[in-house]
């Protein structure tokens, strides 16, 4: 009996052990951080929206996102199209399940009020952080001022560290987005080129790993019913929103209000106008695999073959 009895126990430990790993292996790990894009994750978070299979990885820069998903620490994760290329061109395939925003002007080029734009930038110090997004749009602010890369010099500063180097004087001008972005506008900076120039190019997206979706799936279609519900509140609560985000963010109300205003929140059925080849967010994926090849950024062309799947998006 008592060795029938302790049979009986090893088995329901180790039962209770596997079912314990199945429950691991089902949730799913999202690496995000904050901006003002991603606002909605973290106001479902806050609001108790997210399903308890959510795990939210929380970084500060977007790198960080990048690495994680990289290194396979997280499934998922919130990040740039320009992201999503660099670890396909690593081997890392990911599927782009969702458009979470697109930046029409919370991606900004700050100056000291010494310089009023892009025509002043030579001999400059550019403070941007080592990521393909700052990088891009460096380039692209370059080409605007008609300026090489070794007409100015390029520091290497993330924009949480942006603000403490301004304030010394250490740099003339930064690559930013929001909240730090708003941050630098109390300290008198100037605007001089957003992403408002960029129309349609700087998608933020929620990407999954290919080896990681079985077993996922319900935990991916939660946390984008999440994201529109919280959406929904957004443009129904307004005001209560930009307090929210504003304590989150330590920005005043009317910083977020003007950030805001510099992204598309695209809905779920929005959302749907994506994901073919034809449209704005296969073609911005394809010029950006071509620019980040001509520029260095990857060593070879990352494969779009099915780089998007609505699957998700399906009720």
């Amino acid at each position: 009996m008592l060795v029938n009895a302790i049979k009986i126990v090893s088995i329901m430990f180790f039962l209770l052990t596997l079912s314990g790993c199945f429950s691991e292996e089902k949730s799913l790990k999202v690496a995000t951080l904050q901006w003002i894009g991603y606002e909605s994750i973290y106001q479902a978070e806050e609001f108790g929206w997210l399903d308890k299979n959510v795990k939210l990885v929380k970084g500060n820069i977007p790198s960080d996102s990048l690495r994680r998903i990289l290194s396979g620490e997280v499934d998922a994760a919130t990040m740039t199209m320009e992201d999503v290329i660099l670890a396909r061109a690593k081997g890392v395939e990911l599927i782009i399940v969702a458009v979470l925003d697109i930046s029409a002007g919370a991606d900004v080029v700050l100056s000291k009020k010494s310089i009023l734009d892009v025509t002043q930038l030579k001999g400059k110090r550019i403070g941007s952080e080592k990521s393909a997004l700052a990088s891009l749009i460096l380039i692209k602010t370059l080409e605007k001022a008609g300026l090489q890369e070794s007409d100015v010099t390029v520091l290497d500063l993330a924009p949480p560290e942006q603000l403490d180097a301004w304030k010394k004087d250490e740099v003339d001008v930064v690559i930013t987005y929001e909240p730090y972005a708003s941050k630098l506008f109390e300290e008198k900076a100037n605007y001089i080129l957003s992403s408002r120039e960029l129309p349609e190019m700087i998608f933020d997206v929620l990407a999954v790993r290919t080896d990681r979706i079985e077993g996922r799936e319900d935990g991916v279609k939660k946390f984008l019913e999440a994201h529109f519900k919280a959406l929904e509140y957004f443009r129904q609560h307004y005001k209560d929103v930009t307090y929210r985000i504003a304590t989150r963010e330590e920005i005043t109300p009317e910083d977020v209000s003007r950030a805001l205003g510099g992204v598309v929140l695209p809905s779920k059925s929005a959302n749907g106008n994506f994901f073919d080849e034809k449209s704005s967010l296969f073609k911005a994926a394809k010029e950006l695999n071509e620019l980040m090849f001509e520029k260095g950024f990857i060593t070879k062309k990352a494969s779009l073959d099915n780089l998007l799947n609505p699957r998700f998006l399906k009720d």
